[in-house]
């Protein structure tokens, strides 16, 4: 098994690139039942879920603040996985053959899909920032040349950043899910909202 592991990580984060701009080409007009979302509105949305919850928590709402007034605009519109990540691949030893987890996909950015997979949380201990497996420079450079458009790291910085807010949030709801069915699983996760929020301080402050 480690073997087949040591042999697909230096494939997948150009796997990634590709992958990615198959998924970013598909004809909008060929999947007219996606919501589109843009950046502003998606943070808007969860300024909702924690108003919602009655949750207050100061790093959290300065996370909110942030990504609300550096939210990008006239972005590129596409068909967005959503989800792109290490934990919705399927892997063997010529790197990945299927992605999954589809149910959140909508039209939006592509530069999010980008910028989650290499959200910190999703490299699970991993020192590389695309995945734990892969650079950002692999990724880049495989996206570029397989759809023709070029990448804003600034914008992908974003959406990378705000994906560590994102997911503080959904810790938060996991936790309170927890909490309603006595299920330790998403208490555990609840617990963890520090962390993706550090991850976001960090980043912002040009630490990776």
């Amino acid at each position: 098994m480690r073997v087949k592991q040591d042999a697909a990580r230096p494939l997948m984060a150009k796997q990634c690139g590709q992958i990615l701009a198959d998924i970013h080409q598909i004809e909008l007009a060929k999947v007219p039942f996606l919501g589109r979302q843009e950046a502003a509105e998606m943070v808007a949305a969860h300024y909702k879920i924690i108003d919602f919850y009655g949750f207050r928590l100061p790093a959290l709402e300065w996370g909110l603040r942030w990504a609300a007034e550096n939210a990008p605009k006239n972005a590129r519109h596409t068909v967005v996985h959503g989800d792109f990540r290490h934990g919705n691949f399927i892997v063997g030893a010529d790197g990945i053959r299927c992605v999954l987890d589809w149910e959140i996909a909508h039209s939006g950015d592509p530069m999010e899909d980008l910028g989650w997979v290499c959200v910190k949380t999703w490299r699970f201990g991993g020192r590389n920032p695309v995945g734990g497996f892969g650079t950002r420079a692999d990724l880049f450079a495989a996206y570029e040349k397989a759809s023709g458009h070029s990448v804003d790291p600034k914008q992908v910085r974003w959406w990378e950043a705000w994906g560590s807010v994102k997911w503080g949030i959904g810790c938060m709801r996991m936790g309170l899910r927890g909490i309603e069915e006595t299920g330790i699983e998403r208490c555990a996760i609840g617990r963890r909202i520090e962390e993706p929020l550090w991850d976001y301080f960090n980043l912002i402050e040009g630490r990776d």
